[in-house]
This record gives structure tokens, sequence and C-alpha cells, in this order.
């Protein structure tokens, strides 16, 4: 038997006896997340959580990141009353994780709140028991510190390969303004055109237009710009090498900015973690507004206390712009 064949079939022996193992049991769960535009005071409670007995954990964790307004995660019980809430606003990130034990057993809901116009993004997830938060290990590192080796690896070769300098910098520059005029593109257009399919053609259908849109956007701003850009100009007259020059700086800048920003976040998660650590908090459930330690990345807020007679706004009305309805069952860690 040849030694490759032996190699072979001892790797398929040890993957079947790593699977071997029962899989644990699924726990209870779900999750929304993705952008809100609100032009006027609305809520929407996707969530019902089945509660089997009194006091039985349930895990929250509610982040958003808003450019204006403000937008409540809120925990009612079958009488409609609020027995936890979590209020993000405009200005900074916001992050809470936690724990509440209702007092009684039957089914609670779970979802949102916001008093006028809001946009921002947010993330509302829930299961049974606590929700674990990750954390930042330093081999994470190793992704931004490859990413920017890698573009400076090519950039080398580039001038190995005889590449002009300038035209480094002109590919450089020419991905730094493909990707300027597509931002200035998405920001004011993206929103109203998701909004536009996913009411036309519902939310399936909708969002799946929508990212074969987004897609397109790529490569008309990095593709098709930049062709024209060496069709109509001299830099498309360039010989061999500086060609060769212009399109590895195109891809290396990307390469070495992407890598920048995620080796900086990963070493501030490590050299400050309670800066991106949700606001942990236990205990029973909360009756009245609570105060959550603040830290840097995390805002401090102040929900609003809990009405008794609610103001009549649309019942079960959701966001215009959520992207993500998932309902899941997370494995249990242990």
């Amino acid at each position: 038997m040849k030694p490759w064949t032996i190699i072979l079939l001892t790797l398929c022996i040890l993957l079947l006896t790593s699977c071997s193992g029962a899989a644990p049991a699924p726990v209870p769960g779900a999750n929304i997340n993705g952008p809100i535009t609100e032009d006027s005071a609305g809520e929407n409670f996707p969530f019902t959580i089945p509660v089997p007995e009194a006091h039985a954990l349930i895990g929250l964790d509610f982040r958003a990141n808003l450019q204006s307004g403000a937008l409540t995660a809120v925990l009612e019980d079958m009488d409609g009353k609020v027995i936890w809430q979590a209020t993000a606003e405009a200005g900074r990130p916001f992050s809470v994780n936690t724990v509440v034990r209702p007092e009684r057993s039957g089914d609670y809901r779970l979802g949102l709140r916001w008093e006028g116009p809001v946009k921002g993004t947010y993330a509302l997830q829930w299961r049974a028991g606590e929700i674990p938060v990750a954390q930042v290990q330093p081999i994470a590192l190793l992704s931004g510190l490859g990413m920017i080796l890698v573009g400076i690896g090519f950039i080398g070769y580039g001038l190995m390969r005889e590449a002009s300098g300038r035209y480094l910098l002109w590919g450089a520059l020419a991905w730094v303004g493909s990707i300027a005029l597509k931002f200035a593109w998405a920001i004011p257009f993206n929103g109203p055109i998701y909004q536009a399919l996913t009411q036309t053609l519902g939310q399936t259908a909708g969002q799946l237009l929508f990212y074969l849109y987004v897609g397109a956007l790529t490569g008309i701003f990095e593709v098709l710009l930049v062709w024209l850009l060496l069709r109509y100009t001299r830099l498309g007259q360039a010989i061999w090498s500086d060609a060769l020059g212009f399109g590895l700086a195109f891809g290396a800048v990307e390469a070495i900015l992407l890598g920048l920003s995620s080796f900086t976040n990963v070493l501030l998660a490590l050299l400050s973690p309670e800066s991106f650590t949700p606001t942990r908090t236990t205990g029973a459930p909360q009756q009245h507004p609570v105060r959550h330690r603040p830290h840097l990345g995390a805002l401090l807020h102040r929900p609003h206390p809990h009405r008794r007679q609610r103001r009549p706004v649309p019942r079960h009305r959701p966001p215009r712009d959520a992207l993500v309805l998932d309902q899941f069952c997370p494995q249990d860690p242990d």
C-alpha cells in the first residue's frame, strides 16, 4: 500500500472518531439584528419567550449604535407589565448582557420600542440561561497582522519587478477614490432601495435582490470605474511592470488598511477588555429603571420608567429596515 494511501486512511479514521460523540441538547433562543430607520414612534415585539417555571433564568443581550434618537429593549409579562428594559441613545455604542428571573411562569414578550424618530443598527438576543460573552484571544492579532504583511509583501514584489513608484501610488489612490465614490452612492441610496425592494417583493425576495445589488456596486465602482480610468487616460498605456504595480497597489492598500483596522481593534480589546465587553447584570427582574455601570464603549443610560397606560401605537409593526430575523438553537457551551 502506498504511503499517501495510509496517510489518507489514517486521517479519515481520526475524522470519524472525532465525530462519534453525542451532540449536546439544543438551547431555546432567538435573535434579531439589522438597521432601523423610523420616522415616528412605534414598537416591534417579535419574540415570545416561554418561561416553564418561576425564577427560570432568561439571558438577554442588547446592542445598538444609533446615529439619532433612542431605542429601548423591553421585556413584558403576560399582563403587559415591564419587568426589564434597557435604552440605547445616539452618540456612542451601547451594549448590555443580563439575566432575568421572571417571578411567574408563562409567555413573556421581548421586543423594541422607540418614542420618536430613530436611525442606526441594533442586535437583540435571548436564550434560556446566560448568554456567554466571547473573549478576545491574542491569536486574533494574527488576522490583521497577516493582511498587513500580505499587502506589504505584494508591494515589495511589485518593486522587485521594477514597477514605478508613481504607478504604485496611482493604484493606491485609485482604490481610495473608488471606495469613496461607492460610499457616496451607498449612504444616501441603499436605505431607500432596501425599503422599496422589501416592501414591493417581500422580505425574502427583496433581501436577495438587495444583496445582488450591493455586490454589483463593487463591480461598478471598483472595476468599471477603474477600467474607464485606464481606458481613457495615459495610465492605460503603461508598460507591463508599471501596469503590474498599479494592480498590486490597488489590492494591497485595501489589505493593509483593513489589516490595520482589525489589528487595532483587537489590540484595544486586549489592552482594555472592559471597553468591548457588554455591561453584565444578574438578579431578579427589574421593576424600576436601572443604571448600569458605565464604561468605554457602552453608553450610560437611564431607561424610561414603565407606564401602566401605554400610548396607542401600532403593535407588532417591524422596523422597515430589519435585515435578519433568525430563530436558532445555539449549542450548550457546557
